[in-house]
């Protein structure tokens, strides 16, 4: 995970530029905005705490599969 958040005043423009472009490139995760990075450390340290409950990790394809029909919002036949 790369954390950059560039303000007004960083004096090292392309040094900021070359770290999120290379971190989009490589499917890297990337905070650039500082009340993000502090809802994400929020979030991290209840869930190895085991605070968080009820919420099961699935990719997009795995929810995709168990979605049925009448949770949809397109029908299955349309492209997605």
């Amino acid at each position: 995970m790369v954390v950059n958040v560039p303000t007004y005043e960083s004096k090292r423009l392309e040094d900021n530029f070359l770290m999120r472009r290379t971190a989009v490139d490589f499917g890297i995760p990337l905070l650039t905005n500082m009340n993000l990075v502090k809802v994400f450390a929020d979030a991290a340290s209840k869930h190895v705490k085991g605070e968080l409950v009820g919420l099961d990790a699935q990719t997009l394809f795995e929810h995709y599969q168990s979605e049925t029909d009448e949770d949809a919002w397109t029908t299955p036949d349309e492209f997605h």
